[in-house]
């Protein structure tokens, strides 16, 4: 189908506007004047002076947790733990049958206490729900003890690529980092592929009601990878937004998976509306709570050099294998020391690979 807007002020540059613009199938073919539009149009939109601009493009978001973020407790406003604590009971009261309480948004920067949220705090929410509540950046999460019992952890669980406090007892006290809010989530939450789907859906509905036409959203990870492709293949083609998808695999083998099987399925990835974006990876975490890679340590704690979510090879090994598909790497480093590692890799592969990394 081909459609001309007519009569309108479209944006070219800086500075520079024409008056009209041919679509053919969703693809702009054609701008300049009306007589340079040529070929008889199905649809003509007289656009009556109004401006047309150029959609947006998020270059990172999070298209499935936006949606449910929408739908959990919101904790962004909260000044105190005292405002997490009624929020919390609130969000009980208004949604009595909730199975597992998760919210997001809360910052101890922002807190009268300046400290990090524990399962003491939570459990005066409640002792036999399940409460799962992620800080504003996402590297770190505080649950109550109905969690910590329901998922059975001791001192010694380990969490790949990510751990948790503990108390002078050694028991963990509920404030979990790195790679483990994930690993938690896997574990607590039964959403089903038509929630997700949903989740996915509307959050790409309102980013193109606000001028976003395009997005990459990192969604896809070690622990829901197959899930989450399951719903790309039903809902990837239909989004309202082009989506290059972003996935996250911080192990090799399960990158080795995806690069012989999913990346291979010409079908799901048409490369226009849904597109197969880049190998997001994480080295650290982040300077607010204390777990971003830092040479020396920090000023004030010395002792406290950040947390490795990957060492220097394991990020090589990833990255080497990303370029021999052909595929970018996207790294999330935020100390000195993990974006030492990172660039040092990325140096290393250059005049091998010709793809654009980010830091």
């Amino acid at each position: 189908m081909r459609m001309h807007l007519v009569n309108g002020k479209i944006y070219q540059g800086a500075g520079q506007f024409v008056q009209a613009l041919a679509i053919e199938d969703g693809v702009i073919v054609a701008a300049g004047s009306v007589e340079d539009l040529g070929t008889v149009a199905e649809e003509v939109v007289d656009l009556q002076g109004r401006c047309v601009l150029p959609g947006l493009n998020d270059s990172h978001m999070h298209l499935v947790d936006t949606g449910f973020a929408k739908t959990s407790c919101d904790l962004s406003g909260a000044r105190s733990i005292s405002d997490v604590i009624t929020l919390g009971r609130k969000y009980l009261e208004d949604n009595s049958d909730t199975v597992l309480l998760r919210g997001r948004g809360w910052n101890h920067d922002n807190l009268v206490e300046k400290r990090l949220i524990n399962r003491h705090d939570l459990d005066q929410i409640s002792k036999t729900v399940p409460i799962l509540f992620v800080r504003a950046c996402g590297n770190i999460s505080a649950a109550n003890s109905a969690v910590i019992d329901t998922l059975g952890i001791a001192s010694d669980t380990v969490i790949p690529g990510g751990d948790f406090q503990r108390d002078e007892t050694g028991r963990c006290n509920g404030v979990f980092f790195g790679d483990a809010t994930t690993w938690l989530q896997a574990r607590l939450l039964e959403d089903s592929e038509d929630e997700i789907a949903d989740a996915m859906i509307r959050v790409a509905e309102y980013a193109a009601s606000r001028g976003l036409t395009s997005v990459q959203s990192n969604d896809v990870l070690n622990e829901n990878a197959d899930t989450m492709f399951s719903v790309l293949h039903k809902v990837g083609k239909h989004l309202p937004v082009r989506c290059s998808v972003q996935f996250g695999q911080q192990d090799l083998r399960e990158l080795k998976r995806y690069f012989s099987e999913e990346f291979l399925n010409e079908d799901v990835y048409d490369e226009r509306v849904l597109r197969r974006g880049s190998l997001k990876l994480f080295k650290d975490g982040a300077l607010g709570v204390r777990t971003a890679e830092i040479e020396g340590g920090y000023a004030d704690d010395p002792q406290n050099t950040g947390f490795e979510r990957l060492t220097e090879e394991e990020h090589y090994e990833l990255t080497k294998l990303a370029h021999d598909h052909g595929v970018p790497v996207v790294t999330h480093a935020i100390g000195d020391k993990a974006i030492r590692a990172v660039l040092n890799n990325y140096v290393r592969e250059i005049g091998r690979a010709s793809c654009r990394e980010r830091v």
